[in-house]
């Protein structure tokens, strides 16, 4: 099956790491063009293999789980529903999984690197970094892919026309950590999360550019200790403008 997809292939799979194209090409091998569009995304690994799980297992295609998942929640059927939840369940996060919270500028620095307001720790929407590994870091790529263009009291904290983000990579260390977590399921899918726009209720985001990112929520009142080793970068147009890493023996970011 593979031979089909000629230079194609070589292109999806060019900026992987060598194990991750030795993996994406196998898995290319085994779901075809399902596999092949989430490559061509510059997504790899885990994320592909249980999404292409699914929708074998759903008997769907890639493109219409896409359009699944981009569905107003309030206009999916049932069978929709169990579709897209059967999908979602297959992916997991374990003790030792690195996850992913994107910030603006300002709150990165007052809840962080100036830690105004903040004892050093996490809440609210996070992914796992390896979905996002090889996607851009432009600012417009990532507020599409995490869509962050929802609006606080009528105002966009990532604004169109924006070139500056952070984003923060920390581990999972606990099943105590792990046990504060939820996917941010509407009422359709069994939970309790307030769907308002751009939000899906599906957990996953609702990225229109491709990509797939499934995501989980901490509440406020189940703030999490962010731990050593965590990494915070600012990227500006695309490229890192500054790198910190957390040091629990000192409680405080240090500038690499």
């Amino acid at each position: 099956m593979i031979t089909k997809y000629g230079d194609d292939i070589v292109n999806a799979t060019k900026d992987l790491a060598k194990s991750d194209a030795k993996e994406a090409i196998e898995l290319i091998n085994t779901y075809g063009d399902d596999a092949f569009k989430m490559v061509k995304s510059k997504q790899s690994g885990d994320l592909v293999k249980k999404v292409c799980e699914g929708l074998k297992k759903n008997n769907i295609s890639f493109d219409e789980f896409q359009d699944l998942k981009l569905k107003d929640i309030n206009e999916l059927r049932q069978d929709e529903v169990d579709i897209l939840y059967n999908i979602r369940e297959r992916i997991k996060i374990d003790k030792g999984t690195r996850l992913k919270k994107v910030f603006t500028d300002a709150d990165a620095r007052n809840f962080y690197i100036d830690k105004i307001t903040s004892n050093n720790e996490i809440s609210g929407f996070v992914s796992r970094a390896e979905d996002s590994k090889y996607l851009s870091h432009n600012y417009k790529d990532v507020v599409e892919t995490y869509r962050l263009d929802y609006t606080v009291k009528g105002k966009r904290p990532f604004p169109d026309g924006g070139n500056c983000h952070w984003e923060m990579e920390f581990n999972l260390e606990s099943s105590n950590d792990i046990s504060k977590f939820k996917k941010p399921y509407g009422s359709k899918f069994g939970g309790t999360k307030e769907v308002e726009y751009p939000c899906t209720g599906n957990a996953f985001t609702g990225a229109e550019n491709g990509t797939t990112i499934p995501e989980w929520e901490w509440g406020l009142e189940e703030r999490v200790k962010i731990k050593d080793g965590a990494t915070l970068n600012k990227y500006v147009d695309g490229k890192i403008a500054e790198q910190y890493i957390f040091k629990s023996n000192l409680g405080r970011w240090i500038k690499l």
